[in-house]
């Protein structure tokens, strides 16, 4: 799964981003529920904890499906993803640095 989320960073983010993936697992998962495609009714999203490297670049390439991207603190997060995102990551994010 690393390989495949690596390959994908790369594609979907750019090569100059490289970002520091830690641990060798995701920390969450979320069961979406749909009926896009006959006879699968649902797909699974893994999350995974990673550290932006500092002087890589977030450059994506231009067949890119991603066209916006932000980077967000721990009380940010809640107002940018959907509520079942939210419910499925809080408990494995961080808490910010006391005091900042």
């Amino acid at each position: 799964m690393r390989e495949t989320l690596a390959r994908l960073c790369d594609r979907q983010l750019g090569p100059g981003l490289d970002p520091y993936v830690v641990g060798a697992c995701p920390f969450a998962h979320r069961k979406r529920r749909g009926g896009q495609h006959p006879g699968i009714e649902g797909r699974k999203v893994f999350y995974y904890r990673a550290r932006h490297v500092p002087g890589r670049d977030l450059l994506p390439p231009s067949d890119s499906p991603v066209s916006d991207w932000a980077w967000l603190s721990r009380g940010e997060l809640p107002s940018h993803l959907e509520e079942g995102e939210w419910r499925a990551v809080r408990s494995g994010i961080p808490l910010d640095l006391v005091g900042e």
